[in-house]
């Protein structure tokens, strides 16, 4: 298995996860709910997988995974300054300081900046496995256990700035990422496995629920569990893509490769209300109504090609 065929199907993986993460804010039902068992901790779990342990871990290596998160955040505080409203920005740069991916009101005012949590979290994760792999081998996943039930436990008491235990409550997937990588054990998967993992992954969404990696709800071992099991099953369906049917597979590849760019367009979209004016737009002027989600899924898209272009330009001009 070539290092070229890990990354196609990788970015495979990750193009149905963010079409998973704009299902899970569309639909407030069942949906929402299969999709929460796994979408946020396979985005770590693939994080983890090209994840490459150094002996000291420089912060300019990870500081670009804070470029795109503030620009988020300001993109949100100049749209709320367009509008004349002054007190709205100075909250979302405040939200942006604290970084939590939840509205708090107590002890006092935080402002959630939805999913770009994301960004912080795997800024923490990092440099917390790095830490962790230096540890013997034995000790390694008992330390990724501890460290995630410390994160989940704490976050119930309080909330720590730029989404510290969001990161700690990921070290278990991160790990689980970088262990597939070491032990090459997605080379071993094959349909009975995977048969295996779809049984136990619905049991544990039927009988467990979900888990919300946002404010760091992980309710018990089985939901953890099921995430594994349900990130392990997209992976195996992200090959057979890759080798089977090769046009959706380059499709959700070309997706999966804009990932952090589209995860940015929709959280701006999600929390400006932006489709909701169009919507309301294309109703008023030709009477066509479009459903939300694939209007979601067009402007996310298109605005994320857009965007991805610009930055690929940029980067090779300073080549």
């Amino acid at each position: 298995m070539s290092i070229k065929a890990r990354l196609k199907y990788m970015d495979i993986a990750k193009g149905i996860g963010i079409i998973c993460v704009l299902m899970g804010h569309t639909y407030a039902n069942q949906i929402c709910i299969l999709v929460n068992t796994f979408h946020m901790p396979l985005f770590f779990i693939i994080s983890g997988f090209f994840f490459t342990p150094i002996e000291k871990l420089e912060m300019k290596s990870n500081v670009r995974l804070l470029i795109p998160y503030g620009m988020t955040v300001a993109a949100f505080a100049f749209f709320s300054l367009m509008y004349g409203d002054y007190k709205e920005a100075l909250i979302w740069v405040w939200g942006g300081v604290y970084g939590s991916g939840y509205d708090y009101e107590t002890p006092f005012l935080i402002k959630s900046i939805g999913g770009i949590w994301f960004f912080l979290a795997l800024f923490w994760v990092r440099i917390i496995v790095n830490e962790i792999i230096k540890f013997n081998e034995k000790m390694q996943l008992c330390i990724a256990i501890l460290v995630t039930y410390v994160g989940v436990k704490t976050y119930s008491c309080f909330v720590l700035p730029v989404s510290i235990q969001n990161g700690m409550a990921a070290t278990i997937f991160f790990f689980a990422g970088y262990y597939l990588k070491e032990e090459k054990l997605l080379k071993k998967i094959n349909y009975m496995y995977m048969i295996f993992f779809l049984v136990i992954w619905f049991y544990c969404y039927k009988y467990y629920g979900n888990l919300a990696m946002v404010n760091c709800s992980i309710p018990n071992v089985m939901t953890v569990i099921g995430a594994l099991c349900g990130s392990g099953v997209i992976l195996y369906i992200s090959m057979l893509l890759e080798n089977k049917l090769i046009i959706v597979g380059n499709i959700l590849g070309h997706i999966g490769r804009m990932t952090m760019v589209m995860l940015c367009v929709h959280i701006f979209e999600l929390h400006t209300g932006v489709l909701v004016n169009i919507q309301n737009m294309l109703y008023e002027t030709m009477h066509f109504s479009i459903h939300i989600f694939v209007l979601r899924c067009i402007w996310t898209f298109a605005l994320a090609e857009i965007v991805y272009k610009c930055i690929s330009i940029i980067q090779k001009k300073r080549i």
